[in-house]
């Protein structure tokens, strides 16, 4: 019989799941609560999504249980690769606080779940289950803003309608490195494109978004929650 080396309780017919947290006492943390629940086992955890990819592909948990607020949205590139991944897992997002920018871009990833540091671990476990089994949760304050639409669960019209939504990922992407400092030839060498791309991404969201100066760009951003105030 195959035992799980963490607790030395069976492996077999527990879920697996892979946390990635930059926090390692936060990871240390979480993984122990959970570990706890008799139906699941935490199989590894990764502080980076480069590492959780890599964990993902090496482990095949059933769920990926993710902060959101990895640098630089590392919690999105994650969710980009392991949805593309075979027998890709479920993903399960984990904030600090409600992030309305965090809900929108990890529904339009397929996220499995959405839910806050603030809530029981019960609640949390509870996700993890309704995620492997192909199901999807999120905390009370986002649950009742959710709405099912042709393209999946969204937020309601209400509530989703943000400028950011004109822009594709690869524009948002460079969006985001440059409110955080990084120049067109930074932004070039780290999402592995020409600077004339870069360049053109740039020009395209600032007309979209009707920004016409860096500071003007950085305001929106944190209106928008992409980076803190």
């Amino acid at each position: 019989m195959i035992r799980d080396p963490i607790d030395g309780r069976p492996a077999a017919g527990r879920l697996g799941v892979l946390i990635v947290e930059n926090q390692t006492l936060v990871a240390e943390l979480l993984a122990a609560e959970l570990q706890r629940q008799p139906d699941i086992r935490v199989c590894a955890t990764a502080s980076d999504d480069a590492a959780g990819a890599d964990l993902a592909s090496k482990h095949r948990p059933e769920v990926v249980l993710s902060s959101a607020m990895l640098a630089d949205r590392g919690a999105f590139r994650l969710l980009r690769r392991i949805r593309t991944a075979n027998g890709r897992p479920r993903a399960v997002l984990l904030d600090e606080r409600v992030c309305i920018a965090h809900v929108r871009e990890g529904l339009r990833l397929g996220v499995a779940g959405y839910h806050t540091r603030h809530e029981a671990t019960s609640a949390i476990a509870n996700a993890i289950r309704l995620a492997a089994a192909g199901e999807t949760s999120f905390c009370a304050e986002i649950a009742a803003r959710i709405a099912a639409t042709a393209d999946g669960l969204r937020l309601a019209p209400a509530f989703r309608y943000t400028p950011l939504e004109t822009l594709s990922q690869r524009e948002l992407d460079v969006l985001l490195l440059i409110v955080q400092g990084a120049t067109v030839k930074d932004c070039a060498e780290q999402l592995n494109l020409s600077p004339s791309t870069v360049d053109n991404h740039k020009t395209r969201f600032m007309r979209k978004l009707n920004v016409h100066r860096t500071v003007d760009l950085v305001r929106l951003a944190i209106r928008e929650q992409l980076i803190p105030s």
